[in-house]
């Protein structure tokens, strides 16, 4: 999942959720310097991220990217299924997704103004080209690749990948649907488990 999903599933707390998306640039050590509500979206994010690697229909999903590009897949699919949720919000969320989304950058450049400064440059350059809002349309997800390409140190490299979203489209449609619901169960559960 990508961060559409690592959000609308947090806690609606600003800690837990920029936990949950400065997780992939955090790690080791530096983790412990983090408070315990970031902390705590991180090791959410790290459930997702194993939950969703391991679920069956996810692993459905990765194998119907083409052959030539499955060595990619996960990193596809999951942004493949933050296009699911942003094309079908209403299905998961009563809030509008603009609202959600615009309120998720206001509290992080609030927060990060003088919490967590690091983070500020990220939260900022988010919101000013609006990520989160970019997964519902084909040319959103190939800027969306591009940005992934970039932390891989290929620039471009995802981008031709877009094209499996389409290719794929009603299958890929089908599994996120079933695999959902279950993730949403089990973050639930993760929370219910790892209680403050």
């Amino acid at each position: 999942m990508n961060w559409l999903a690592h959000l609308h599933l947090s806690e609606d707390d600003v800690e837990v959720r920029l936990g949950n998306v400065i997780a992939d640039f955090i790690k080791g050590e530096k983790r412990l310097a983090l408070n315990l509500r970031i902390r705590r979206g991180v090791g959410c994010h790290m459930f997702i991220d194993s939950f969703t690697d391991a679920h069956p229909v996810f692993l459905r999903s990765r194998q119907r990217i083409s052959p030539a590009n499955r060595k990619f897949a996960g990193i596809v699919v999951d942004v493949f299924y933050d296009h699911f949720l942003s094309v079908r919000w209403p299905d998961y969320s009563d809030q509008p997704k603009r609202a959600f989304i615009d309120g998720i950058y206001s509290d992080f450049e609030r927060y990060t103004e003088t919490a967590l400064p690091d983070a500020r440059r990220f939260v900022v350059r988010m919101a000013e080209e609006d990520w989160l809002g970019e997964y519902e349309t084909l040319a959103g997800i190939e800027r969306t690749l591009a940005r992934v390409s970039g932390r891989l140190k290929r620039p471009g490299l995802l981008v031709p990948l877009a094209a499996e979203l389409t290719a794929n489209y009603a299958g890929l449609a089908e599994d996120f649907a079933e695999f959902y619901p279950a993730l949403r169960t089990g973050v639930s559960l993760w929370f219910a488990e790892h209680r403050r």
